[in-house]
């Protein structure tokens, strides 16, 4: 039944299988004299600790909203359920809440502004309660097969569709009773929703059909007990999702028509449906605020959108939250702003620093030129650089604002990261010729490449202040340093082996080394004591998704991104 959600990550399956390495560190930076591989016994070193300062999603499957105007989503491929917070006019980032979900379904929000979720994977139905303005741990309430639909009525009951047909899971006296089978109904996503009058709206196949063909079923509810459902709506196709808004009018996630459409109410009875305003890649949930706003889980397009209403007319669809999608690249500015290579979407954003975090994402490029864009780096003079392979396009910052991007016609394969030395010379991990080049700048122009090295899975790139390179094998399984003497470099030198796929790496100010394994989860430093490195490198902060990038700013702030958040990580 969920066939349908394998159509995904087709150009990032075939970047990360080609690509192990797509990865990008900051430039690097630090005082430190030009170090050697043998090494002094190490002094002391911090834990880091980890804060989400931005989620992104894979694939949404159910959407809800509060009544602050609060966006919550299940985001079913990365096992999270998220909040995009409202902040009066935009969405801010969004930032995942409670753990160990299996595949979340649906979420839903009752009046209090609890978070319910279907967890499919664990056969359960969820709650974070609300509480002093912050969400508790998730709660089960129920053990049901298959848990897909899930709604909430004015009373706080809960209804579910699951391997049963429609369950109630009863509000009584505060506290949830026993699941009760209301009806048994052949369902295709699940979609179920309630309205002010307790009538549940249900999405089913017709009898004797497959799930191409479906239809919305009404469950009415009068005297206190549940009808045999009948169907108001017909000719959908493999839809998955229901919504009603405070008119009765109801909204359906038409999945395999790529469309969201509204069924309008006329007093007694539902006229056909329409399609709204919208491009929808296999669109999965969908809900309705208490302003009549629609707003659609995209699934297949890893978005989140929002239809406005607006005197009784519905706009084109936008998208909320940070609108990322398979993002694999990140650097970050002298200024601390960050910057994303937001690959399925062709795109590089902006999070700029805001009030002490950060703002919502802006788009500096997109288009044709930035396909499958990855890496970003930011050199010294604050331009914004962006591979779309072999390209490397140059985005020229100009006080404020950035330019158009200029490609700059630079002879490589397929740049895996970049870094810049102080004179704005431009080094590039080249994962297709398995090198290390340099692109020598003159009086404004990059000259021809210089092969510096080579090596099997040309990785994430950093210099320190005398020029040393540093650079990491996810194949070969090491962190090298290619020591620069005069104006040449020598032989590279393993810093640390590890069978862990080391990917991203920075420098801070001091010249320790910080570099993510893929392998291990693990973010592991390097110390530089005395210009010598450690012999070992030591675990710093654990318990991440598949590092991806590892950028540093220049407070010394380190920010990682896996392939679900992008993480601070402070002393």
């Amino acid at each position: 039944m969920r066939a349908i959600q394998i159509a995904l990550r087709s150009r990032v399956e075939m970047l990360s299988t080609c690509c192990l390495s797509i990865v990008l560190s900051a430039c690097g930076g630090g005082s430190s004299s030009a170090p050697s591989s043998t090494g002094t016994t190490p002094p002391t070193v911090q834990t880091l600790t980890k804060q989400a300062i931005a989620a992104y999603f894979e694939f949404p499957s159910g959407v809800a909203v509060d009544a602050n105007g609060n966006v919550f989503m299940a985001d079913f491929l990365t096992n999270q359920v998220k909040e995009i917070p409202f902040l009066g006019g935009t969405y801010g980032i969004p930032i995942v809440l409670g753990s160990g979900f299996n595949h979340p379904q649906r979420v839903a929000i009752d009046a209090n502004g609890n978070l319910f979720v279907a967890d499919q994977g664990n056969n359960a139905v969820k709650e974070l309660p609300l509480s002093g303005g912050k969400y508790g741990p998730p709660v089960s309430l129920a053990s049901l097969p298959g848990a897909l639909g899930l709604a909430v009525d004015t009373q706080g009951n809960v209804f579910v569709t699951d391997g049963n047909g429609v369950d109630k899971i009863p509000l009584e006296a505060g506290s949830y009773g026993t699941p009760v089978n209301l009806v048994s109904v052949v369902g295709s996503g699940g979609g179920i929703a309630v309205d002010a009058h307790g009538n549940l709206f249900v999405i089913g196949e017709n009898v004797g059909s497959d799930a191409i063909n479906v239809e919305i079923l009404e469950i009415p509810f009068s005297g206190g007990t549940y009808g045999a459902p009948v169907t108001v709506a017909a000719g959908l196709n493999y839809a998955l999702d229901v919504a009603v808004d405070a008119s009765d009018n109801l909204f359906v996630a038409d999945t395999n028509n790529y469309a969201v459409k509204e069924v309008p109410f006329n007093g007694s009875g539902y006229g056909p449906s329409v399609p709204l305003n919208g491009n929808f890649s296999l669109p999965q949930g969908v809900t309705v605020d208490a302003k009549g706003n629609v707003f659609v889980a995209g699934g297949n397009s890893a978005s989140v959108m929002k239809i406005p209403l607006s005197s009784g007319t519905y706009g084109v669809a936008i998208p909320v939250g940070s609108g990322f999608n398979n993002p694999f690249g990140l650097a970050a500015d002298a200024s601390g702003n960050l910057f994303v290579a937001d690959t399925l979407n062709d795109a590089v954003k902006e999070m700029p620093v805001s009030g002490g975090g950060y703002g919502t994402p802006e788009l500096i490029g997109s288009g044709d030129d930035l396909f499958d864009v990855t890496p970003v780096g930011v050199d010294p003079n604050g331009n914004v650089f962006a591979a779309s392979s072999p390209k490397i396009l140059k985005f020229p910052f100009n006080g404020g604002r950035y330019g158009a991007p200029v490609d700059l016609r630079l002879s490589v394969g397929q740049p895996n990261a970049f870094a810049w030395d102080r004179q704005g010379n431009l080094f590039v991990a080249d994962y297709s010729n398995n090198t290390v080049v340099e692109f020598p700048l003159t009086a404004g122009v990059f000259g021809s490449p210089i092969t510096l090295t080579a090596v099997s899975g040309a990785g994430s790139l950093a210099l320190d202040a005398t020029g040393n390179l540093f650079f990491t094998d996810c194949i070969g399984g090491s962190v090298w340093e290619l020591p620069r003497s005069g104006a040449s470099y020598g032989p590279k030198v393993a810093l640390s082996t590890t069978p862990n796929c080391p990917r991203a790496l920075a420098l801070d100010t001091n010249g320790d080394i910080f570099f993510a394994e893929a392998g291990s989860n693990d973010v592991k430093e390097i110390l530089l004591s005395a210009g010598h490195y450690s012999t070992s490198a030591v675990t710093v902060a654990s318990g991440f998704d598949s590092p991806i990038a590892l950028t540093i700013d220049h407070s010394g702030r380190l920010y990682l991104m896996d392939v679900n958040t992008i993480w601070s990580l402070t002393p």
